[in-house]
């Protein structure tokens, strides 16, 4: 289905619809008519998904057809100067999608029983209804993404993820270009004296410290597969960090009976910075109330201040140049990098009183802040999204209750 898939992976909040597609694929031509039910219901799905983000009501049971045609003429816009052709064209869709109802009616799999003795849908039919819905859930989805959407009454955070990003990665460059200037460059002290040390120049009153007396660190168990279960609690690998977020959608899990167990000790809290450890060096993120209880694994170690109100200058710290780059010269491992404990026990860094700690923390930390709650509303959208979605596409939630 290469128009329906090229459109819904432009708006991942339609990703939802990929499990119809990928059933309607593998049954095309080994159970047809399941293919054909499906089919019937991703365009159904589409179409209410549709009506439901612009705010419009249908009947949850209302004729296949009339649907199709109530969400294509919502789409055409008035001043559309080819809006009779195009009603037209939607009259003929209408009129294929009521075809591929009938025929769903009378050969369903699932919904509608038959005789044992009755006779099979052929693969034909299948990919005939396989072909039709590409092209009839192909045209409404790239009417909509091309000229409706912005008339949407329902915001989907995935879909703004560019703008997003942007905003997250205009906080960290914030955050990135205040560390350096204060801890690098030593912009706000530059007035002072400097004096020499073994990190080179520094201001008069600083002092060179072992960062395991700053920051606490712990690196995670080796967790093995045969540990994995299907249900439990989640841990984190370095596959689950990107670009300061934990996605732990996909996560592998650990039963609870461990992780509250002998791995009690490597259950990650509200604030934790993580970082990769093994193979790809550099990757950061903090932890947040949404992503637990997630428990620790190797390859990724976790940060806490020893104050806390300095979260913002081991934040800080972890995503400078300065990190990363000793990171690297310490690595270890001729295949892939390996960066430990053992490495930041010899780390050291030049560092003010705390009244100026505390002063630079209070900064970043609002900086924090703001990006947590970025990513928080970003989650909480997408769970809602999750949660209500599939209960639209039943009819077991309508708009006018959501209205309400």
């Amino acid at each position: 289905m290469l128009w329906i898939r090229k459109y819904i992976n432009q708006t991942p909040s339609f990703n939802y619809f990929e499990t119809h597609i990928s059933t309607i694929e593998k049954t095309v031509e080994t159970n047809p008519a399941l293919c054909i039910e499906t089919c019937k219901s991703l365009v159904e799905s589409i179409c209410k998904t549709i009506l439901a983000n612009q705010n419009i009501e249908h009947d949850n049971y209302g004729q296949f057809q009339a649907l199709v045609k109530q969400t294509i003429n919502c789409l055409i816009d008035a001043n559309e100067c080819y809006k009779d052709d195009l009603c037209e064209l939607a009259r003929r869709i209408a009129s294929v999608s009521q075809k591929l109802a009938e025929i769903r009616n009378i050969s369903g799999f699932a919904s509608h029983g038959q005789d044992i003795n009755h006779i099979s849908m052929s693969t034909t039919m299948s990919l005939l209804a396989y072909k039709i819905t590409d092209v009839l859930g192909g045209f409404i989805i790239h009417y909509y993404i091309n000229h409706a959407s912005k008339r949407d009454s329902r915001i989907h955070y995935e879909d703004c993820q560019e703008f997003n990003e942007l905003i997250n990665d205009n906080l960290e460059q914030q955050a990135q270009a205040l560390f350096k200037a204060w801890f690098v460059d030593f912009e706000p002290f530059r007035g002072g004296k400097f004096v020499d040390s073994e990190l080179g120049m520094i201001p008069e009153g600083w002092n060179i410290q072992p960062i395991s007396s700053i920051f606490n660190f712990q690196e995670g168990p080796g967790i093995r597969n045969w540990q994995y279960v299907n249900n439990g609690t989640k841990f984190i690998n370095i596959r689950c960090i990107n670009n300061d977020i934990i996605n732990i959608q996909d996560a592998n899990m650990i039963s609870d009976e461990e992780a509250q167990g002998k791995y009690a000790h490597f259950m990650l809290k509200e604030n934790d910075i993580v970082i990769s450890c093994s193979g790809t060096l550099g990757r950061k993120a903090l932890v947040l109330k949404e992503y637990l209880p997630l428990c620790l694994n190797t390859s990724v170690i976790r940060f806490t201040p020893r104050i806390n109100r300095q979260l913002g200058f081991l934040y800080g710290y972890l995503g400078s140049s300065l990190f990363l780059n000793k990171q690297i010269e310490l690595a270890s491992g001729s295949v892939q990098a390996n960066f430990g404990p053992i490495h930041l026990k010899g780390m050291s860094i030049a560092i003010p009183d705390n009244n100026v700690l505390n002063q630079f923390s209070d900064i970043v930390n609002s900086i924090i802040q703001k990006k947590k709650n970025i990513i928080s509303e970003s989650l909480r959208l997408t769970n809602l999204r999750d949660s209500i979605l599939p209960k639209l596409m039943s009819g077991k939630i309508k708009i006018d209750k959501l209205n309400s």
